[in-house]
């Protein structure tokens, strides 16, 4: 300092260097079609607090991580204090369709969901691989949010000896699952149809690129069968399989799609009307069974031994076949007893025991063959010959439309068993505990207070392994 005088004075002054802030900013990815992509902001230096922005600076918030985001390139800014900014960008990328089908061989069961737009909706697994397309059409059109699903067995599986594509779909919407109506394309990959081929044991064949694509005359015996309802016991492995569902006592209407193979992406496309929802099987079969005419088949453990009871409706028909199959697996079924009866003898009740049922879960049908060789099947009938197990029969009604339904179990002890409802995203509902007989339980589940959707129930015992089936609340 310096006065009139000339008088000087020296005084030492430290200035600091408060440097602004730095960052960078890493993203995530969206989803297919969905706003999910994220952009995690690092900053360093600044003076705090610090605040943060994915628009340029328009608008700020207090934590560095943005969430929610759709695919794009965003303006990331970050504002220390003393409103010394720093600015940089991050590009959050999305999955595109490419035209790969979603599922893995021998893989999980893979599904998603959405709202249905009026002139359609492509549905799409996370990586935007495709499951189905959906067009509501018909007079109900299909509105509101469509759970689909798709899986892909690890070989050829087969349904009253008959062989059908290993991919097979789920289609559930949440709203009147049983009379909407709608357009459906089914997709699958050229080598499924294939593998069919080689495993058709006598059926007709599917086509194929090396038979000539559109102009193989084998698209004339493709069929599609759609089973309504939801899956039940017992599942292939745990997953759907065909004529177990829990719509007309798990027989199936016959689809005749038209068909086309996408030389853009190469797939093959089923496309068809249907009226209620919900499996979807692929096969050649040209003499699909009549419904199943059994008025009742029922069955008990006894003494060691298994009591099955039924009675048929033989109508006018004569000389009526009667097999009473078994299986270890509900898949692969092989005859017990037989049995060959006029029209008066139909009429009255059956019963057979079977004295040396198989060690664990027993499955029981009852094929009835007609003098014209029309085959109708009964529903299953599941006995345990252990000590301890349990098995899931079905849910009665499902879809749930009443606020309640019927959880039909078997067992075979009295014990206590634990149940959980969880919803598609995993997240526990209810818990509750239920005792079970030796034998055949039926339980009444409260559901009334759970909102509109899909929702999978798990029954646990105690040392032993979780059964689970999944119903669609109205």
């Amino acid at each position: 300092m310096k006065d009139a005088n000339n008088c000087v004075r020296t005084i030492p002054v430290t200035v600091d260097n408060l440097a602004g802030p730095t960052a960078t900013a890493n993203a995530s990815p969206a989803t297919c079609g969905l706003s999910d992509g994220t952009i995690t902001v690092t900053p360093a230096g600044g003076t705090l607090p610090l605040s943060y922005s994915n628009n340029g600076g328009i608008s700020y918030q207090a934590g560095n991580i943005f969430t929610g985001l759709a695919a794009g390139t965003y303006n990331m800014v970050v504002k220390d204090a003393r409103n010394c900014v720093y600015n940089t960008t991050a590009d959050v990328t999305a999955f595109n369709f490419t035209g790969n089908l979603a599922g893995a061989t021998g893989g999980v069961q893979v599904c998603n969901s959405g709202i249905v737009s009026p002139g359609g909706t492509l549905y799409l697994d996370p990586s935007c691989n495709l499951i189905a397309k959906v067009t509501p059409s018909g007079a109900i059109p299909v509105t509101g949010n469509i759970n689909t699903c798709v899986i892909i067995d690890g070989t050829i599986q087969y349904f009253n000896a008959e062989p059908y594509v290993q991919r097979h779909v789920d289609i559930e919407p949440v709203t009147n699952p049983n009379n909407a109506t709608a357009t459906i394309t089914l997709y699958f990959k050229d080598q499924e149809f294939v593998e069919f081929n080689n495993n058709r044991v006598g059926f007709p064949a599917l086509p194929t690129v090396a038979g000539g694509g559109n102009a193989d005359p084998n698209k004339a015996n493709l069929r599609v069968t759609q089973y309504h309802g939801v899956p039940i016991a017992p599942h292939n492995n745990g997953n759907p399989a065909a004529g177990f569902y829990s719509g007309n006592a798990g027989s199936g209407v016959l689809i005749t799609p038209t068909v086309n193979y996408n030389t853009t992406y190469n797939y093959w496309e089923l496309t068809f009307p249907i009226t209620g929802f919900s499996g979807f099987y692929v096969h050649t079969n040209l003499h699909f069974p009549l419904p199943i005419s059994i008025r009742s088949f029922s069955g008990s453990r006894q003494l060691g031994g298994h009591v099955l009871n039924w009675q048929v409706n033989c109508n006018s028909n004569a000389g009526v076949s009667m097999v009473l199959e078994r299986s270890g697996d509900g898949r692969q079924f092989t005859p017990v007893h037989s049995i060959r009866t006029d029209t008066i003898r139909c009429l009255q009740p059956f019963s057979y025991t079977d004295a040396a049922p198989l060690a664990g879960t027993n499955y029981y049908r009852l094929k009835v063959v007609s003098p014209d060789g029309k085959i109708s099947y009964s529903s299953l009938v599941v006995l345990i010959n252990a000590d301890k197990g349990v098995e899931l029969i079905s849910i009665e009604p499902n879809p749930v439309v009443n606020g309640f339904f019927h959880l039909n179990i078997s067992s075979a002890r009295t014990v206590a068993l634990d149940l959980s409802i969880v919803d598609m995203r995993g997240r526990s509902i209810r818990r509750q505990r239920v005792n079970a007989i030796n034998g055949f339980s039926s339980f009444r589940i409260e559901v009334g207070d759970l909102a509109a959707g899909t929702y999978m129930i798990t029954v646990q015992a105690p040392d032993d392994k979780p059964r689970s089936m999944r119903f669609v609340k109205e």
